[in-house]
């Protein structure tokens, strides 16, 4: 029986209510497993966009580690460029003998503030003074200043706050004003963290200062960097400055000095020089900054009297004890003048010597000197007769050759004996232990080792350069000896070897020496120098000292000379030398070895300087027939 329509139609409306909320219920399900699946899907990017963070912040840790490391290499490379030359530090000089000068070690252990005064007198500055802080040692050539600086480098040692650099006359870095005030920036950079900071900002600021002079290089690389240190309260530092006056322009040098110590209250420093009125006259300015002691007036005859007994009783000259009694012990005294460098030549002549108890008595029987100088002219004088042997006029000859070689040669670069051997004598009759002989004969004056030959002490070359000093037997004039070198060194370019010699060198691979194509044996033109591994092994290989040597001085032998402008043939010969340089392709082998040797710029300043010299004019225009 059918419903009546009213009830039909609230029983369908309740079965579409019920519908109703089944649809709803299951669309809510569905919606919530739906939001829970986006949830889930939510949380999973997120933690992949947290993996992902994770590696960007490790990649980006990556890439500031390697900027950091790739600044601090390049802050190292700079650093790295201020770096001493070879030898001008402190490391095994020669130190004063055990006992010996103590008097003036002393007053510098007090300077320093190391040790208090031993007579129990109050120590450092008096009220309302500054303390000094630059002491200058001055003395006479010989007179030991620069084993009291070793000395003092030395007794210092543990100290990390205390640098070194000893000028030295005949060897290029050594004597140049700019390398010792790097030298001293380095050290401090070393010591101290802010001055390094300071100094590294300058040093990136100004890429390009290395042709600027010596008062702006002190500026850059000290004053600048030192002004921008806020707190004056820094470690002090000290710096030992062995023989400043042997440094190109020593005046300058002492002034700059000056105005580091003016900026900077925590800096010291320790200078030994000859007393040189330029020197003197910059010092002086610094007023009680400045603490003076001439070394001369401290009479050294006490301690030469102990070096000479110790080596005798316990030294080297214990064989000669018998024969060398206090009378003997004192005329040596006597005749050293207080100058250790002379005890010290002797000492090495006698033990050089074929007959060493003859060798002391031509000691004993030298004239007592009035003079310091003519003590030191006196011991020269033996030494270089003796590796003479006799008065033969060709054995002096080759002594004078010899020695003017070494003197010449060491002004520009130390050479290893097989390089001095290369230019020796013009007799074609040298054998090379003859040569070799002679620098054992003259070992009393020389330093010969895995370094080259030089000469012991600065007043050797200050004695062999005045004629007064030396006589006509060993004086070679500065004309001559560059004239001779200049010649050597273009024939040494040309075949290898000086004309006189019956055969060219050879290199280890056994191959000439002179100049040539691609004389390193490269296997591409295209690489660049920092690209070739090996190329200081291949320098070393294939381009000989002495052809390194005559690459970089024969120009400067040239100028200093009067060889073009001499007798005409000689001076012919020399100008067809020049012309077969640089007017043929040899003119491009010679700047490969500039160039494979860092040197193009002394080549440059050679070309330069041929342009503008009237002497040369003719040899202005470069590969031309």
């Amino acid at each position: 029986m059918a419903l009546p329509r009213t009830e039909a139609i609230e029983q369908l409306e309740r079965e579409l209510e019920h519908h109703k909320d089944s649809i709803i219920r299951a669309f809510l399900v569905e919606v919530r497993s739906t939001i829970e699946r986006v949830q889930d899907g939510v949380q999973d990017v997120k933690e992949r966009v947290s993996i992902v963070q994770v590696d960007v912040r490790a990649v980006q840790r990556n890439v500031d580690d390697m900027q950091h490391r790739q600044t601090d290499g390049e802050d190292e490379k700079r650093l790295e460029s201020l770096r001493p030359p070879t030898n001008s530090t402190f490391s095994s000089k020669p130190m004063c003998h055990k006992g010996t000068r103590t008097e003036i070690l002393d007053k510098i252990d007090i300077w320093a503030g190391r040790t208090v005064p031993r007579d129990g007198a109050e120590s450092g500055p008096r009220e309302g003074t500054v303390p000094a802080r630059l002491l200058w040692l001055y003395g006479v050539a010989g007179c030991g200043k620069s084993t009291i600086s070793a000395s003092v480098c030395h007794r210092f040692g543990g100290d990390r706050h205390v640098g070194s650099f000893f000028c030295k006359r005949d060897e290029g870095e050594r004597r140049n004003g700019v390398r010792l005030f790097w030298s001293i920036a380095f050290h401090l950079a070393r010591i101290n963290n802010t001055y390094k900071d300071q100094l590294l900002r300058c040093l990136r600021e100004h890429t390009t200062f290395l042709d600027l002079n010596l008062d702006m290089q002190v500026r850059r690389v000290l004053i600048q960097p030192l002004t921008s240190i806020s707190d004056p309260f820094q470690p002090s530092a000290f710096f030992v400055i062995d023989a400043l006056d042997e440094c190109i322009d020593g005046g300058k040098v002492a002034q700059n000095l000056a105005r580091v110590l003016r900026t900077a209250p925590w800096i010291y420093f320790l200078v030994t020089s000859r007393n040189l009125p330029e020197i003197r006259n910059e010092l002086t300015l610094l007023g009680d900054l400045m603490e003076e002691h001439d070394l001369f007036k401290m009479d050294a005859r006490k301690d030469i009297r102990e070096y000479l007994k110790s080596q005798l009783s316990q030294g080297q000259l214990v064989e000669l004890s018998p024969h060398i009694g206090r009378e003997e012990v004192s005329a040596l005294v006597d005749r050293s003048q207080g100058l250790f460098i002379w005890i010290h030549t002797v000492v090495e002549f006698i033990l050089s010597s074929r007959k060493r108890l003859k060798a002391l008595k031509d000691i004993l029987n030298l004239e007592n000197m009035q003079e310091s100088e003519s003590a030191l002219d006196s011991i020269y004088r033996v030494v270089l007769e003796n590796a003479a042997g006799s008065s033969n006029s060709d054995d002096v000859a080759f002594i004078r050759h010899t020695v003017g070689l070494i003197l010449i040669t060491s002004a520009n670069s130390i050479l290893p004996a097989d390089a001095l051997y290369a230019f020796s004598p013009p007799d074609g009759l040298t054998l090379r232990s003859d040569f070799d002989n002679i620098l054992q004969y003259l070992s009393p004056v020389l330093i010969i080792d895995d370094n080259g030959v030089r000469v012991y002490h600065t007043s050797f070359i200050d004695f062999l350069s005045r004629k007064s000093r030396c006589g006509d037997s060993f004086y070679t004039s500065q004309d001559k000896l560059n004239a001779i070198m200049a010649t050597g060194c273009l024939e040494i370019m040309e075949s290898g070897a000086l004309m006189h010699k019956h055969l060219p060198k050879k290199t280890d691979r056994g191959e000439t020496s002179g100049l040539k194509f691609n004389i390193c044996n490269l296997e591409s033109s295209l690489l660049a120098n920092k690209d070739v591994t090996d190329l200081k092994d291949r320098r070393r290989r294939h381009i000989s000292a002495e052809l390194l040597y005559s690459s970089t001085f024969w120009f400067e032998h040239l100028h200093k000379s009067s060889i073009l402008g001499g007798e005409p043939g000689e001076s012919a010969n020399a100008t067809k030398m020049v012309k077969n340089l640089l007017c043929t392709e040899r003119a491009l082998f010679w700047l490969e070895i500039m160039s494979l040797s860092n040197r193009l710029p002394v080549a440059l300043s050679v070309l330069v300087h041929m342009e503008s010299n009237a002497r040369v004019s003719s040899l202005k225009r470069p590969f031309n027939k």
